[in-house]
C-alpha cells in the first residue's frame, strides 16, 4: 500500500506544480430542434416534440500537462422549453474532461483545441400545468468540444466554442422516457 502512495504522491506534486486555469462560460442552445419522448416500457422514446433554443451556463478547473493536454471538471446548467408548451426540461452535469490543445495549428494569436469528457447529467423535467409528470432523473453522460482560445492579457484568455453534450441512456421521468442532448455555442473566459 505505501509503495502506491509513492506514486501517487508524485503525481499530486507534480500536478500542483502545472498551469492551472478557471474558466466561466455562456452561451445559447442550438440544436437539436426535437426530443423524444415515450411511455414507459417503450425504449427508445418514439414522440418527437419541437424545442426551442435554451440557455448554457457553466465553469471549469483545469490542470495542464505536458505535450498541451489538459485535465479537469466541467459543470454545466442549461435550460429548454418546449415549444408552445408550458414545459421545460433543465440539466446540471458534472464532467470529468481531457482536453488537447493544438499550438502548431495556431492563427493570428487563434488557438484550437478538442475535447471529451464523461460523468453524471441530472435531467430535470417541469410542467407546471401537470405535476404528476415532474421529476427528476440523474444518468450518465457525455460531451465533445471544439473551439478555440486568444490571449486577452498575459494571464486571462477567452475562448469561443460548440459543445455536444447527451445521456448514454434516455432518463426516466415518472413514467416516461425523455431524451435529452444538446449541441451548445458557448463563450467565456479564462485565466
Amino acid at each position: 500500500m505505501r509503495l502506491l502512495a509513492l506514486p501517487a504522491l508524485a503525481l499530486f506534486l507534480g500536478t500542483a506544480a502545472q498551469a492551472q486555469t478557471i474558466e466561466l462560460y455562456g452561451g445559447t442552445i442550438a440544436g437539436p430542434s426535437q426530443l423524444d419522448y415515450g411511455p414507459l416500457p417503450s425504449n427508445p422514446p418514439t414522440i418527437p416534440w419541437d424545442m426551442d433554443a435554451g440557455l448554457v451556463a457553466g465553469g471549469g478547473w483545469y490542470v495542464g500537462l505536458p505535450g498541451g493536454f489538459e485535465i479537469g471538471v466541467d459543470a454545466m446548467t442549461t435550460s429548454r422549453d418546449y415549444t408552445g408548451q408550458p414545459s421545460t426540461i433543465s440539466t446540471q452535469s458534472l464532467m470529468l474532461a481531457g482536453r488537447m490543445q493544438f499550438p502548431n495549428m495556431q492563427m493570428g494569436g487563434f488557438t484550437p483545441y478538442a475535447g471529451l469528457g464523461v460523468g453524471m447529467i441530472n435531467v430535470h423535467y417541469s410542467d407546471p400545468t401537470s405535476t404528476f409528470l415532474n421529476g427528476s432523473d440523474l444518468v450518465a453522460g457525455y460531451q465533445a468540444e471544439i473551439g478555440t482560445r486568444f490571449n486577452l492579457t498575459s494571464n486571462m484568455g477567452a475562448f469561443v466554442a460548440m459543445k455536444y453534450q447527451a445521456t448514454f441512456d434516455d432518463p426516466v421521468i415518472q413514467t416516461e422516457y425523455v431524451e435529452y442532448q444538446s449541441l451548445s455555442i458557448i463563450g467565456g473566459v479564462r485565466w
